[in-house]
């Protein structure tokens, strides 16, 4: 359950060798650090970058980000998986939330062939393969879906999620 972690502390490291080699900040990220009362991205260490890879992916902060990637997040009442696993390109598509989890796998039920279940914070939404598609984790992935059930909370922990997890950290 490391390679989710490994991947996020190694996109922190190409954050802060950017910023340090005179690249610039997205707005949104300015913001973020003049919340650490940070001056200047000079002052940037590893340790900002990794909150702020943390808050690009939902995450609360970088610990939040760690607890729920080692796979130790063990209760689905309250879990916040971030946004890991969506995408504003899926913003179009028609997708079913839910608050609930139950409600959710009742949806899935449905069709467990052609739909899959996704953490979103604390909501659960049921997608179809155009979903899979807009982050990446439609093709190559068929073993790790049916490892899981489709179902990327009930997997959660397993080889096959953090499979998925760092394939989607990628995309």
């Amino acid at each position: 359950m490391n390679l989710a972690i490994s991947e996020l502390k190694i996109q922190a490291k190409i954050m802060l060798k950017a910023i340090k080699a005179g690249g610039s900040l997205l707005t949104k990220q300015q913001r973020q650090l003049r919340t650490l009362n940070l001056e200047s991205t000079q002052e940037i260490k590893l340790k900002h970058c990794h909150f702020l890879i943390a808050k690009k992916y939902g995450f609360d902060s970088w610990q939040h980000a760690q607890q729920i990637l080692s796979g130790d997040e063990l209760s689905n009442s309250m879990m916040n998986m971030g946004t890991l696993f969506h995408s504003s390109r899926c913003d179009a598509l028609i997708n079913l939330w839910f608050a609930n989890y139950k409600e959710a796998q009742e949806a899935l039920a449905i069709d467990e062939q052609n739909r899959w279940l996704i953490p979103y914070k604390q909501q659960y939404i049921v997608v179809n393969k155009e979903y899979l598609k807009m982050i990446g984790l439609d093709r190559g992935f068929d073993q790790h879906w049916l490892n899981i059930q489709h179902n990327l909370v009930k997997g959660y922990g397993s080889d096959s999620w953090d499979i998925l997890a760092v394939a989607a950290l990628k995309n």
